[in-house]
């Protein structure tokens, strides 16, 4: 930059918006380049020509033919901004096609020798731009059977294509060659993320509606709606899947008879055992959990007499006897009448 007599700055870290105009002239000279590899593409496609290993030549050529365009406002180019001379613009009216056929002189000719009548005085070979190590417009042009690049002066253009053989219009042709030239020439911020699945768990945020048409934005809002729906069946499944959730019981519980948390004491009793039995729990369990028979009052006066109390409905005591007897009751000294 010293010896040029220039000035470098930077841009805070993502900030790109901070050198705006470096980045807007980045993407129409990217955009230049895509043009010119798309136009040979179906104009000539041989040997090579459309290969895209070439694209630094486009973008370089592209990059010569904005620095010589005139701004729309000032009437100035970029070349002239950064020189500050002005320019006649003689360069652009000897500019050529990006990758068209080019037709060198024989060598032998180029040094004022002789060839025989009847051999060919010319070799083909395709445009590549025009060289920076030279002070006048020398063509950089690409030998065909080598692969190699090396800078020519006796040329002959052929800009409209006339002399090489290409495809008609293919639209199969046309969609794999912007297909194959805009797969890593895109900015892009994010792609959709899905999970194991399958399902579609991100996307990159949409498009604001006034660059989209009618059709579009319903199926933008489409798509929002099946997202959130799937997000929500998402959240739910999860719950499901977590234990002590409210939905994980709920699908545990499934089929089980639960009983209400209004009921009494009873809950660990049979349905058919009388309030009898629970007032005997109640009343004189130790602390070993049984009820020993020298503890049972033997008198109707101080306590329920086990006899009387059988219910009515019962048909006989051994009935009765068998429920104590679950409970751990000692039958030794049962009084029988």
């Amino acid at each position: 930059c010293e010896l040029k007599d220039q000035q470098q700055s930077f841009s805070g870290v993502g900030a790109k918006h901070q050198n705006a105009r470096a980045e807007r002239a980045i993407q129409t000279i990217m955009a230049m380049a895509r043009t010119y590899m798309i136009h040979v593409g179906l104009r000539w496609n041989e040997r090579g020509t459309d290969n895209l290993s070439l694209w630094p030549f486009a973008v370089r050529h592209a990059m010569w033919t904005y620095n010589r365009l005139p701004n729309v406002v000032t009437g100035l180019t970029p070349h002239e901004l950064l020189t500050r001379t002005s320019a006649d613009h003689t360069d652009l009216s000897r500019s050529h096609v990006w990758g068209c056929p080019v037709y060198v002189l024989d060598p032998k000719i180029q040094d004022g020798g002789k060839i025989p009548k009847w051999k060919r005085r010319a070799r083909l070979g395709q445009f590549m731009g025009f060289s920076e190590e030279h002070s006048s417009l020398v063509a950089l042009v690409r030998n065909l059977i080598t692969g190699k690049i090396s800078p020519q002066y006796h040329v002959v253009f052929d800009d409209r294509f006339h002399t090489v053989f290409g495809v008609d219009y293919d639209p199969d042709v046309v969609a794999r060659i912007d297909e194959e030239v805009w797969i890593d020439g895109h900015d892009y911020y994010a792609e959709e993320e899905f999970d194991s699945d399958g399902e579609l768990i991100y996307s990159p945020p949409p498009l604001e509606d006034c660059w989209l048409t009618e059709a579009e934005r319903e199926n933008a809002k489409a798509e929002a709606r099946e997202q959130r729906e799937r997000h929500k069946r998402l959240i739910e499944e999860r719950k499901a899947a977590t234990p002590g959730s409210a939905a994980s019981d709920r699908r545990r519980n499934r089929g089980v008879d639960v009983v209400s948390d209004d009921d009494d004491d009873s809950l660990s009793l049979l349905d058919s055992e009388s309030e009898g039995d629970e007032r005997l729990d109640d009343e004189h369990d130790d602390d070993d959990g049984i009820v020993q028979i020298e503890n049972i009052p033997k008198d109707s006066t101080t306590g329920p007499n086990l006899i009387e109390d059988i219910p009515d409905d019962e048909p006989d005591g051994d009935v009765w006897r068998g429920r104590l007897r679950r409970r751990g009751v000692s039958f030794a000294d049962i009084p029988t009448s």
